[in-house]
């Protein structure tokens, strides 16, 4: 004879009500990571966490959405204005403290970089990196412009009459020249000069890091890290949506992926 006695009366039913009342805490327990709503039915993965459907379908739609032209307009927008405070900040600080403060080129990285990520609407990716590395070096050293300019802006020892030539009473064609000539042709050569002057200006500003060769491997230290800030915020924001699943079930990767 078996030992086994049948189950008192109940017991299947009192399993299957103890089971709902799991999946009703389970339920109960389980809020959207995004909102904190508490999710009743279906809920989504997100990059592993847990969001409602409202919640993921906004991101799906982001993602759908795509970068677009303005965008593009927006990010530079925000990222120059993030550039001209930091190069007015650096040229402050040089020009009143007489040195170069470090932290500073790495904080114009910092926001610019933030810059071009919130007025790229946190898209990212390559076109936003080099735009915030663009913006960010140029920051740093259009600051040196006015220093350069004003270096360069002292007056030669050879005087301008002199150098003008208008002691000589003819050119080098045989033609006579009046004094007005000479002064003339003086005001001319200066005026063509300063926008060729102000082109090298910017340009020698642009080169002037690595001009100075390995006295300055600091700086280049310095401005490389915030090149990297710069370009470390806006990397491509990699999203992966799973989903639906319902409340309670096994979660399961869908189908295909």
């Amino acid at each position: 004879m078996s030992d086994a006695s049948p189950p008192s009366p109940g017991t299947e039913e009192s399993l299957q009500f103890e089971r709902a009342e799991g999946d009703q805490a389970a339920a109960a327990a389980m809020a959207c990571a995004n909102c904190s709503q508490p999710i009743a039915q279906v809920y989504f993965e997100v990059n592993q966490k847990t969001l409602c459907e409202s919640c993921s379908g906004r991101i799906q739609a982001w993602l759908h959405e795509g970068v677009k032209l303005a965008h593009i307009v927006k990010a530079f927008g925000a990222g120059l204005v993030a550039a001209i405070a930091g190069s007015v900040l650096w040229y402050v600080v040089i020009k009143v403290w007489n040195f170069e403060l470090g932290i500073l080129a790495i904080a114009v990285g910092f926001l610019v970089g933030k810059a071009v990520r919130w007025g790229s609407g946190g898209h990212g990716g390559w076109l936003f990196q080099i735009l915030a590395i663009l913006l960010t070096y140029g920051s740093i050293v259009s600051s040196y412009v006015p220093l350069i300019a004003a270096e360069a802006s002292k007056p030669d020892d050879t005087p301008v009459a002199a150098a003008a030539g208008t002691d000589s009473s003819t050119t080098a064609a045989g033609e006579e020249r009046t004094p007005a000539t000479g002064q003339a042709a003086a005001s001319d050569s200066q005026g063509g000069r300063s926008l060729g002057w102000w082109i090298m200006i910017v340009i020698v500003s642009f080169a002037a890091p690595f001009l100075m060769g390995f006295s300055n491997i600091l700086g280049l230290a310095i401005i490389g890290i915030a090149l990297y800030e710069a370009w470390a915020f806006n990397r491509k924001t990699k999203i992966a949506v799973n989903g639906p699943y319902q409340v309670g079930a096994a979660a399961s990767p869908p189908a295909g992926g």
